[in-house]
């Protein structure tokens, strides 16, 4: 009888699971008996967000989640339950999650909400909804007319909210401020920071409204997720912050009507948060105080979590509104004539650089009326060089950016005032810091022959340490749209040369590449864009400049369909010249997972002269690097010699001057075989296809010199082969993966296989 060979071999295969499975069958050995009953399921608020419990046992914990109602099979052997995060429209991120109702075991997950059961013991799913947040509808009927600000609201029980005991779609007239009273809970902590409650209560009011303004006949909302959250309880925390606030909403910018906008809002909108195509007030913004969290909403408008960390910060609700919301206004809806403004930059802390911007949040009455909007800066030091005298600068406009004089002295202390007609509305103060840190020590060897890299770097004790370890890519070396500028000869550049664009010569475009997968996964990093522009006079020192964006700069992977960071530059931002001429312009961002190919992209809008030396990359330090002190840094894709950089940034964002070491990477080791288990005793079909994983970080996998040697074991069986391999990330040669090789025909008889590889260093293993 013949049988496919036995191989005997050191293999790992790779075992996939279905994917796209929306059902699943009880099984039936699992079946409790109809005379015990299951223990009970538990749904309980935490501080920060829901529990499941089965009697006493904790299944899972959510910070800023919602589980809907346990629903139990016919049989009540298992249990399947709703959970999504936080915020508004948040039911299309849902997903049903099936227990066992006796052991608590996780059995399955399907995409959607509000299970059901049929009679053969089969979950399903009827509610699932992928789409982007519909904000096109509201927005339609709300600029048809404009509405008085609402009394009441109607609100449907929706069957999944578990936190209210009322009929099923029943609907109830709640008075409006107090519906706003009662989502605010049901959303986000009462413990949490006043400024971050207040900022909910301003986006759950401006939302609510807008359902309101739609006009469905039976109801403006549901309770639950699909619109936002509420329940009956309230708190005293919650209740002040909704009082504070009373009537007061956003509305888009360019709304004639001032109506308010689709206030979209999630748990954790990540860094940055997400552009919704739609509309102008959801465009995405970066986030640093959520960079490196996983993103858990849909990423649009407000982050609940963001707003916390922001009030926890110093942070008012006006500040977290005017970050997350772009081109709004903020207005009472009570006293919809009253001209106020509110003070979202510069934020209150160090002022470092040459200039002073500032930004205002302001009603639409404030525009309408044409208001005069200005800050007042005040210092017990003069503020210019011509005015001895401590007398006031004023500034007018509801944004600019002020230069500040040479002669200000370095912790100068200087209060920002601003004001709407002469009246104050908000005050700041703020500390000239513009002396640079110290450079920080580093010491490395000359030469690495291992799979890390010893370095030892020092600094002070309130600086955060970055390093460079040669990731640096020349701007006229990157892809360029074409007739965007051209390669000039600078003595100031990095290396002789920079590309450069002319205002109304050249055409706008875009700047990018390297589409580089070199840096390694799960740290932090901050690319710095080095540009020049056009540089103001010294007679313009006294005037403002606008913020208006000049190019956007970001960082993405994925053919820029995964935006890492993101941040806008404006006239102000290109003086602060660290170096002849040109800018160090900071992006930060974080990679979760390996890149497939990183660009750094310079959008420039044509409106000015604009020239990009070089982009550098900096990693800065996260949980396994805390700072000064020795770190053993693991090799990823680098050879040769490197010029390794140490710089250390202040807490005004200062940039030292860097620490240097050149170091050798020679790679003398072979590429590393994962642990194989045992094949079956008898393989009996063909093909065979043989498995193993393989990584080489330092050079990179050689995959073009890589083979599978076949050899008998007993005299019977015929000779051996060697056959060729592929690999499963070929665009990465520095990442771990999987190596295969195919049999097609291969006689009777017991064998052994040897998979080899090299690297790009003509190590073999």
């Amino acid at each position: 009888m013949n049988r496919i060979p036995r191989i005997l071999c050191w293999l790992l295969f790779l075992l996939s699971g279905l994917a796209g499975v929306h059902s699943w069958a009880m099984d039936d050995a699992q079946s409790l008996g109809s005379d015990s009953a299951p223990p009970a399921v538990v749904v309980a608020q935490t501080v920060e967000g829901v529990r499941l419990q089965l009697d006493s046992r904790v299944l899972l914990e959510q910070p800023n989640g919602i589980l809907g109602r346990p629903r139990y099979n016919p049989a009540r052997t298992q249990f399947a339950i709703s959970i999504m995060p936080t915020g508004a429209e948040t039911a299309r991120l849902a997903q049903v999650i099936i227990f066992d109702a006796r052991t608590g075991a996780r059995l399955t997950t399907l995409p959607g909400h509000s299970p059901q059961w049929d009679a053969a013991q089969n979950a399903f799913v009827t509610q699932v909804e992928r789409e982007l947040p519909s904000v096109a509808a509201a927005q339609n009927v709300a600029r048809l007319t404009a509405a008085a600000y609402p009394t009441t609201i109607r609100v449907a029980h929706h069957p999944e909210n578990s936190c209210r005991t009322v009929a099923d779609w029943q609907v109830d007239v709640i008075p409006f401020e107090e519906y706003v009273a009662r989502a605010v809970p049901a959303e986000v902590p009462a413990s949490w920071a006043h400024h971050a409650l207040a900022a909910q209560a301003v986006a759950a009011r401006t939302y609510a409204w807008a359902q309101i303004l739609v006009g469905r006949p039976d109801y403006d909302v549901t309770d639950w997720a699909n619109f936002q959250m509420m329940c009956d309880q309230r708190y005293a925390a919650t209740d002040a912050a909704v009082s504070a606030t009373a009537g007061q909403y956003l509305s888009a910018a360019d709304d004639a009507l001032h109506a308010p906008i689709s206030a979209m809002y999630s748990a954790e909108n990540g860094h940055p948060t997400l552009t919704n195509p739609h509309v102008s007030y959801l465009q995405a913004v970066p986030d640093l105080f959520a960079i490196g969290r996983t993103r858990w909403g849909h990423g649009y408008g407000l982050s609940q979590w963001g707003a916390q960390r922001r009030a926890l910060a110093g942070h008012t609700y006006a500040q977290i509104l005017g970050h997350y919301y772009t081109d709004v206004h903020l207005q009472n809806g009570l006293a919809p004539d009253a001209v106020t403004a509110h003070l979202i930059e510069p934020a209150a802390g160090a002022l470092r650089g040459d200039w002073l911007a500032w930004r205002s949040l302001t009603s639409y009455a404030a525009a309408e009326q044409s208001a005069d909007i200005a800050v007042v800066l005040q210092s017990n030091l003069p503020l210019t060089p011509t005015w001895p005298s401590t007398q006031p600068v004023r500034l007018a406009g509801a944004s600019g950016a002020w230069r500040l004089p040479a002669t200000l002295v370095e912790g100068q202390a200087i209060t920002v005032s601003l004001y709407a007609n002469g009246v104050l509305q908000e005050q700041r103060p703020v500390t000239v810091d513009r002396t640079l840190p110290a450079a920080p020590a580093l010491s490395a060897p000359a030469l690495v022959t291992e799979t890390v890299l010893p370095l030892t770097i020092s600094a002070g004790a309130d600086e955060e340490l970055a390093l460079n370890l040669g990731w640096r890519w020349q701007g006229e070396a990157l892809f360029h749209t074409p007739s965007s500028g051209m390669v000039v000869n600078d003595a100031a550049a990095h290396n002789g040369a920079a590309w450069s664009a002319k205002a109304g010569v050249d055409q706008p475009g875009v700047w990018y590449g390297p589409y580089t997968p070199e840096l390694p996964a799960g740290r932090r990093y901050r690319a710095l864009f080095w540009l020049r522009g056009p540089q103001l006079p010294a007679s313009a020192i006294t005037q403002t400049t606008a913020l208006t964006p000049v190019a956007r700069l970001d960082v993405t992977d994925d053919l820029g369909n995964n935006v890492l960071g993101l941040r806008h530059v404006s006239i102000a931002d290109l003086q602060a010249a660290a170096e002849p001429g040109y800018a160090p312009i900071a992006v930060d961002f974080y990679l979760f997972e390996l890149p497939t190919g990183l660009e750094f992209r310079t959008a420039w809008f044509g409106q000015v002269d604009l020239a990009l030396d070089r982009v550098e990359i900096w990693t800065l330090p996260t949980d396994d690097w805390r700072g000064s002190g020795r770190i053993e840094w693991p090799i990823y894709a680098m050879t040769g010699t490197r010029d390794i950089q140490a710089a250390a940034f202040d807490a005004a964002g200062n940039m030292s001057p860097w620490a240097g070491a050149s170091v050798l990477v020679r790679d003398e080791t072979a590429p590393r075989f994962g642990a194989t288990p045992a094949l079956p005793t008898w393989l009996n079909t063909r093909p065979v296809s043989l498995t193993v994983a393989v990584t080489d970080s330092v050079s990179g996998l050689d995959f073009s010199n890589a083979q599978l040697h076949i050899s008998p074991l007993n005299e019977e069986a015929s000779a051996g082969a060697t056959l060729p391999v592929t690999f499963t990330q070929i665009a990465n040669p520095w990442i771990g993966q999987w190596a295969q090789a195919v049999l097609m025909e291969i006689n009777d008889g017991r064998y052994t296989a040897h998979f080899e590889a090299a690297d790009q260093a003509a190590n073999r293993g």
